[in-house]
C-alpha cells in the first residue's frame, strides 16, 4: 500500500527508546527518536538551534566555574561567574572591566566548593548559603563596586536550652563587651562567632507590674514575660507595659517603662581565653540576675565553626529563611519579619523562628523556594511545605507547621521557578519533577518529566535554567557535558526534551563535542528575550579551554540573513568590505565556518587569530560548525484497517518538506541517503546571497525497502532552518 502521511508537528520532542513501538501514544507521531540541536516550538515547527557568541574565557583554564543570575530588575542583570576563590561580572552580553581589565573581587570558596552554594537575592544584595562557610552576602554599589562579607547577624539564631542543671554560666555586665565565666569546660576555638543565650532563674525576683503601685526611678517590673525598668518615679496607672523595645509610659501622668528583656539576653562569643572563660559582645541586653548569679539556663547559637552552617536561603514572608546545617540537617531558621540579620527569639508574631522537619528519617534540607501556599522545601528524601497553621493567617513563631507533602527526595542541584511551578531534580539526578499546586487534589503533585525520555538524563542533570522568552524552555547540563532542553508550554500539552552538541571537542583527538558545565539566564538588554548564558569547555590547539559564552538571539520572523549565527563561540564584524577578520584568538588553530553577507563560505583555519576570507563581506560571523539533525519516529501509515506498518518493509518514494525561512536543508531514510534540497533556485540572482527559502520542496530518494520507516533531517551550514512539516511518499509491504 502506498500512502502519503502528514507529520505536521514535532512538539513530542525526543522520546525514550521504550516508547519506539507506542504507536498507540496521542503523541507519538510528533515524537522525535533523535533531536540534537533542533528546537521543538509550541506551535509545533521544528527549529534549527541558534549559535553560541564568545563572550570572554574563564578566569582559570583548568578549573570549573559556577554561572550564578543576578537581576535587580528587566534592564539591570548580571551573570556571575563565581570561580576558584574569586567572583566576575557580566553585563549587556560583555564583560565588566575596570581599568581595562576583568573586574573582579575575592571570594572563600573553593572550586570544590561551588557546587553547594546557595543563592537569595534582595534588591542589590544576594544572601549566599554554604555549609562549612558562615552566610555571606554579596553587595553592589556600582557595575565595578561589589562587596562580599560575612553577614554580621544579631541575636542568634539560639539552638535548644542546656539541660545539665549543673553547668552554668555567669557574665560581668548585661551590656557592651562582658567576659563568660563557666563552671565546666565549654569554650573552645570552634565557638567564637557563635551566640550563647542567658536566661535568669525565678523571673531574676522582679516583681509583676500592677496598676496603682509606687514605684522609685530604677525599679524593674515584668508583664506578660517581658521585663522593664522605670525611667521615673511614680504611680503606675491603668495601661500595663506592652512594648518590645524603647520606652512608653503606662497611661497619662504615670510610669514611664524602658523595655529591657525578655528573660533573657544574647551575646556573641569573639574570643576564648580558656575552656571556661570567653569574650562576647552583648547584642540583646542581658538580665542582671546573670551577673549576679550563674545560671543554668543558657543556649549556645545554632551556627558555629563546630556546628556549621545552613545550605540553604530563601525569601518567604518577608523573612529570611536559612536551612540544613551539618549538626542541624532537618532545622529551618526564619529571621526576625523585616529584618533579615536579626534572629531573636521570641513569641511576638515578628519574632524569629525555628522548625525542625519531624522525619523518621534525617535528611538534609537541599534547597527552599518560596511559593505563594507556603515555604516549599526539597530534602534528600523527601519535599515537604511550611506554613500557617490557617491559612488566613501570618506565618509566627506560635503557629508554623511543616507537612511533608512528598517523599521523592532532592538532588543537591538548584531547583528553577516556571511559572507556578517548581522544576527540581530527584535525588538521583536523573528525573526532573514538577512540583505545582493541584486545585482538585486540593495538594501538590510533582509528576516525572522525563518519563516519555528517561535516556535523555543520561549521566545525570548537574545543573538548570529557564528561559522564559521568546520560548519557554528550561534548559539543563548533564555530566558529561551534554546541554538538554525542555521546551515546556503546559497549557499547550507541550513536554519536549531535545539535546544540544555544542560546536567544537572537548578532547584533542576531536571524538567528542565540547561539554557545557554550568548555564545561568538573565534578560537580555534590550528586554526582548531571556539570554542563555553558558561556561563551555574545548580542546582548542591540544589546551583546555573554559569559555563565557551566550547563546545567540533566535532567527525571527523579520530577522536578515547577514543576521544569521549558526555557528558557535562566534565572533561577528561589521563594518567596510573585508577579506581579514581578526578578533578570533580563542579559537586559533581550529577550522571555522564563515557567513559572510548571509551567503555561506568555505570552511577556513584561525592562525593567530584571524581569519583570511575568500571574498569580501560588510557582515560577518566566523565560529565552530555544527550539526541539527532529527529522526522522526517509525511511520504508521498505509496499513490495511486493523493492521499495522510497525514491523514491515517500508520504502520511500520522495519526503516532500515544507520550510520558513531556510537555508540547505537534507532529509532522507538515512544518515548516509540524504538529499539536500537546493538553497538556490534558478530564478536567484547569482551575485548575491540566496534568500531564505519559505517553499514546499521535495525530492525523489534511493532508499531501499526496510523495515524502520524513518525520516533524518540534516542542517548544517552556518544558515537558519525552520521545518514546519515532512510529508513522505511511503508504500508498505504487507
Amino acid at each position: 500500500m502506498r500512502a502519503n502521511p502528514l507529520i505536521p508537528s514535532f512538539n513530542a520532542g525526543e522520546l525514550s527508546p521504550y516508547m519506539a513501538a507506542r504507536a498507540d501514544y496521542a503523541q507519538y507521531g510528533k515524537g522525535l527518536q533523535r533531536c540534537e540541536n533542533f528546537i521543538p516550538l509550541v506551535q509545533g515547527a521544528l527549529d534549527r538551534r541558534p549559535g553560541t557568541r564568545f563572550v570572554a574565557p574563564c578566569k582559570t583554564d583548568g578549573q570549573a566555574v559556577q554561572l550564578v543570575d543576578f537581576i535587580f530588575s528587566n534592564d539591570d542583570a548580571y551573570i556571575l561567574e563565581f570561580g576558584d576563590q574569586y567572583i566576575r561580572f557580566f553585563t549587556n552580553r560583555g564583560q565588566v572591566l575596570a581599568n581595562g581589565q576583568p573586574y573582579e573581587i575575592v571570594s572563600p570558596y573553593r572550586v570544590e566548593d561551588l557546587p553547594l552554594l546557595r543563592f537569595a537575592q534582595s534588591g542589590d544584595v544576594v544572601y549566599l548559603a554554604h555549609p562549612i562557610y558562615a552566610p555571606r552576602k554579596l553587595s553592589r554599589q556600582a557595575a565595578t563596586n561589589w562587596q562580599l562579607v560575612p553577614v554580621d547577624f544579631e541575636n542568634g539564631p539560639i539552638g535548644v536550652e542546656n539541660t545539665n542543671r549543673n553547668v552554668t554560666i555567669k557574665a560581668s555586665a548585661t551590656t557592651g563587651t562582658v567576659l563568660l565565666t563557666a563552671n565546666a569546660d565549654l569554650f573552645t576555638a570552634q565557638k567564637v562567632g557563635a551566640f550563647v543565650r542567658l536566661r535568669h532563674r525565678n523571673n531574676g525576683g522582679i516583681k509583676p507590674w500592677a496598676a496603682g503601685e509606687a514605684v522609685a526611678q530604677a525599679a524593674q517590673r515584668s508583664y506578660n514575660g517581658k521585663f522593664y525598668r522605670a525611667n521615673n518615679a511614680g504611680t503606675t496607672k491603668g495601661d500595663p507595659p506592652i512594648h518590645s523595645e524603647d520606652l512608653a509610659y503606662d497611661g497619662e501622668g504615670g510610669v514611664e517603662w524602658e523595655y529591657l528583656h525578655d528573660g533573657s539576653g544574647i551575646a556573641k562569643i569573639v574570643s576564648v581565653q580558656g575552656a571556661r572563660q570567653a569574650t562576647a559582645v552583648v547584642t540583646s541586653r542581658l538580665p542582671d540576675d546573670v551577673v549576679t548569679n550563674n545560671t543554668e539556663w543558657w543556649s549556645f547559637g545554632d551556627w558555629s565553626p563546630d556546628n556549621g552552617y545552613p545550605g540553604a536561603v530563601c525569601f518567604y514572608g518577608d523573612r529570611l529563611f536559612w536551612g540544613g546545617s551539618p549538626k542541624f540537617p532537618q532545622r529551618i531558621w526564619g529571621s526576625v519579619v523585616g529584618d533579615y540579620e536579626n534572629h531573636k527569639p521570641g513569641t511576638d508574631d515578628d519574632s524569629a523562628l525555628s522548625l525542625t522537619l519531624s522525619a523518621a528519617e534525617i535528611n538534609i534540607v537541599r534547597w527552599m523556594v518560596n511559593d505563594e501556599k507556603g515555604l516549599l522545601i526539597g530534602t534528600a528524601r523527601g519535599e515537604w511545605i511550611v506554613r500557617p497553621s490557617s491559612q488566613n493567617e501570618a506565618l509566627t513563631p506560635t503557629n508554623a507547621k511543616a507537612a511533608q507533602v512528598h517523599n521523592y527526595g532532592s538532588n543537591a542541584t538548584r531547583p528553577a521557578r516556571v511559572g507556578r511551578a517548581i522544576m527540581f531534580v530527584q535525588s538521583a539526578a536523573r528525573k526532573l519533577r514538577e512540583m505545582a499546586y493541584a486545585l482538585d487534589a486540593d495538594g501538590f503533585a510533582a509528576p516525572d518529566l522525563t518519563v516519555r525520555a528517561e535516556h535523555i538524563t543520561a549521566t545525570g542533570i548537574t545543573s538548570v535554567a529557564y528561559q522564559a522568552q521568546p520560548d519557554p524552555i528550561l534548559w539543563a547540563t548533564r555530566a558529561d557535558g551534554v546541554l538538554l532542553g525542555f521546551t515546556y508550554e503546559r497549557d499547550q500539552e507541550v513536554l519536549a526534551w531535545h539535546r544540544h552538541l555544542i560546536g567544537g571537542h572537548v578532547d584533542a583527538n576531536k571524538t567528542l563535542p565540547a561539554a557545557v558545565e554550568s548555564v545561568a539566564t538573565i534578560p537580555a538588554p534590550d528586554g526582548s528575550r531571556d539570554d542563555l548564558w553558558m561556561v563551555v569547555r574545548r580542546s582548542i590547539n591540544g589546551r583546555t579551554r573554559r569559555y563565557i559564552e551566550v547563546l545567540a538571539p533566535r532567527f525571527g520572523h523579520e530577522t536578515p540573513a547577514r543576521d544569521a549565527i549558526f555557528v558557535d563561540s562566534a565572533i561577528s564584524y561589521s563594518g567596510p568590505p573585508a577579506t581579514i577578520v581578526s578578533g578570533a584568538g580563542h579559537l586559533d588553530g581550529e577550522i571555522v565556518l564563515p557567513l559572510v553577507d548571509g551567503a555561506a563560505h568555505p570552511p577556513v583555519q584561525v592562525s593567530s587569530g584571524t581569519v583570511t576570507l575568500e571574498r569580501a563581506g560588510q557582515t560577518i560571523h566566523i565560529g565552530l560548525p555544527y550539526k541539527s539533525l532529527a529522526q522522526t519516529e517509525r511511520l504508521e501509515a498505509a496499513a490495511p484497517p486493523g493492521s499495522t506498518a510497525q514491523g514491515a518493509k517500508k520504502r520511500f518514494s520522495r519526503i516532500l518538506l515544507r520550510l520558513y525561512r531556510s537555508g540547505p536543508v537534507k532529509a532522507g531514510p538515512s544518515e548516509d541517503k540524504l538529499h539536500t534540497y537546493p538553497a538556490r533556485r534558478v530564478a536567484d540572482a547569482t551575485d548575491a546571497a540566496p534568500p531564505l527559502q519559505t517553499v514546499d520542496v521535495e525530492s525523489t530518494t534511493h532508499g531501499g525497502w526496510e523495515r524502520d520507516g524513518t525520516v533524518f533531517l540534516v542542517a548544517d551550514t552556518a544558515l537558519p532552518a525552520t521545518i514546519l512539516a515532512v510529508v513522505p511518499s511511503i508504500e508498505v509491504n504487507t
